[in-house]
């Protein structure tokens, strides 16, 4: 898809611009990376770039239609966010008036921080439904190797980030923080825990726990009550929502650099 067909698809689409320039945000927000070589002319061409999809925006709006809200706007209740795939509300069964939802998160964070590897499959969503999808691979104690479906790539280890650049050569930057792993800290911050109920996920039965956070309105998180591994996680946002799966948890793996480097 050329550049021009790929700029109208997401111009009449605002909700899939929005979940990608997130996701993206998301990215830099985790690896940190501190560019070199970043001129006044790139940062010139980026907000060319900004002001020239602003532009498509209004421009491709056919005259005389009247926007109406999308089907999942920012003040939708939590509950209608079920008619997206993968955010509906999950089938429960009673859990046992002994088990405490704070308890639980602790348990979590402590078992999830003790992990050697995991792999997280995380789904972004606009205030529209449509969105990105990405995929981080984690190993303790300083690697990350992620990848947006067909879009970017790029692995951290300790103090170095190595991003997949435009010519798909690998390029090699220095990173403001280095990058440490694990480090799950929702017990710290969570408001208002709940024990929804009880639910299988890949072969374990898991406490369903939610709770509010700073900026974030609700998560929901699938806890494994013999494992202690989060299975899953819910989380809801204004104008953005995210669903993760996480699977092979301390699998045999090893992230290394680009074989360039």
């Amino acid at each position: 898809m050329d550049r021009k067909r790929l700029l109208q698809r997401w111009a009449m689409n605002p909700g899939r611009l929005f979940s990608f320039l997130y996701l993206i945000g998301r990215v830099v927000q985790r690896t940190n990376v501190r560019r070199q070589l970043l001129t006044v002319s790139h940062w010139l061409g980026v907000a060319l770039l900004a002001a020239g999809i602003l532009f498509l925006l209004e421009a491709v709006q056919p005259v005389g239609l009247v926007n109406k809200p999308s089907a999942i706007t920012l003040a939708t209740p939590l509950q209608d966010m079920s008619r997206i795939p993968g955010f509906e509300l999950p089938v429960l069964t009673p859990a046992p008036p002994d088990l405490s939802p704070y308890a639980l998160l602790v348990k979590s964070d402590e078992t999830m921080n003790r992990l050697h590897s995991l792999t997280e499959v995380q789904r972004l969503v606009g205030s529209s439904g449509p969105g990105a999808t990405a995929t981080f691979v984690y190993q303790a104690p300083d690697r990350l190797r992620y990848q947006v479906i067909d879009g970017l790539q790029s692995i951290a280890i300790g103090d170095a980030q190595y991003y997949l650049g435009e010519r798909q050569t690998w390029e090699k930057a220095q990173r403001a923080e280095p990058f440490r792993w694990p480090n799950f800290t929702y017990a710290n911050n969570a408001a208002n825990a709940k024990l929804e109920g009880l639910a299988l996920v890949d072969g374990e039965l898991c406490a369903v726990v939610s709770f509010e956070a700073s900026h974030v309105d609700l998560y929901r998180q699938w806890i494994g009550l013999t494992s202690g591994w989060r299975r899953r996680q819910q989380m809801f946002a204004p104008g953005h929502h995210m669903l993760s799966t996480f699977s092979q948890y301390n699998a045999p793996l090893q992230i290394t650099p680009p074989p360039s480097f």
